[in-house]
């Protein structure tokens, strides 16, 4: 048997937990290290009164509908505004990579709370205030049982949130014709279902607009198997999702993306590879003359 995932040492739990009792406008990042404790950052926030902003890879670990949730929007002003003004932000699971706001340095001003597994991330572009190393879902347990009686301040109002919530839903006229696509495809696959994901715009735009009820729905194809890129990741999402429950699935490609499942150079891109057997891959957005959804062939492709 494995070894269990290691805890943060008591101490550092304790100095963290000093921070979130006199915070007043904390503000939790959410990365993908989060989402196999995805309760438990619910639980922190909602045990601090906390904004939650999930990163790409975290989609869905606390809902996009909760209130205390803006979505994985750090790409957006309006959310890094809010960030600006938080006292705490703690940072769980995430390397806080630019490839989630696309600016040189976010504006994080209060006090830093980094939950990792690697010490060294913890320190790295934006060193921690309290540095938790650890599993983050250990860490994120030992801190709400530090908070256990706690009475929060107020935190971030709903009011303001849902303010944020209004300039984020802002969109150009080509982002408002991705969001109907996305919709349709919300609509499509059940809340535990998974939508594969290219380099496209229409994923750009899915980052900050696709609703995720659950961790996490979204993973990128591309980023996993580019030219020259092992396929070591993907197997572990199709050791993660295929094998463990029936899967829906939908990929979004473009480019060359029609040719990749049966003849492509990386057969591990294609769905059926990725959410094998038990799986149901129910259609492919591609593009073509136009954005659209076509249903999977009813082969071995479409399981």
């Amino acid at each position: 048997n494995p070894a269990p995932p290691p805890a943060p040492p008591a101490e550092a739990i304790e100095a963290a937990a000093a921070f979130l009792k006199g915070a007043k406008r904390p503000v939790i990042i959410a990365g993908g290290g989060t989402v196999d404790c995805a309760p438990a950052v619910t639980a922190l926030a909602e045990a601090l009164g906390a904004a939650v902003i999930p990163t790409i890879a975290a989609k869905g670990v606390v809902p996009d509908h909760h209130p205390l949730c803006v979505g994985a929007t750090l790409s957006l002003e309006a959310t890094r505004d809010l960030l600006a003004t938080a006292d705490v932000v703690v940072a769980a699971g995430t390397e806080l990579s630019e490839t989630d706001s696309w600016v040189d340095k976010l504006p994080i001003n209060g006090a830093l709370i980094r939950i990792d597994i690697d010490a060294a991330t913890t320190q790295r572009d934006y060193p921690a205030d309290v540095a938790l190393v650890g599993d983050a879902g250990r860490a994120l347990s030992a801190l709400l049982r530090q908070l256990d009686g706690h009475t929060a301040a107020p935190g971030i109002g709903g009011d303001e949130l849902a303010a944020v919530r209004e300039k984020l839903a802002e969109l150009t006229p080509l982002q408002r014709k991705h969001v109907k696509v996305l919709d349709a495809l919300r609509a499509a696959l059940p809340d535990d279902g998974i939508a594969a994901r290219d380099v496209t715009h229409l994923s750009y735009t899915g980052n900050v607009s696709f609703p995720s009820p659950n961790p996490p729905p979204w993973p990128a194809l591309a980023n996993l198997c580019g030219p020259g890129v092992r396929q070591v990741p993907t197997t572990r999402l199709r050791r993660r999702w295929g094998g463990r429950h029936r899967t829906t699935a939908a990929r979004i490609q473009t480019g060359d993306g029609p040719s990749l499942p049966r003849h492509g150079t990386y057969p591990w891109c294609s769905p059926r590879w990725l959410f094998p057997r038990r799986s149901r891959v129910c259609c492919a957005i591609r593009k073509g003359p136009a954005h659209h959804i076509a249903p999977m062939p009813s082969s071995e492709e479409s399981g």
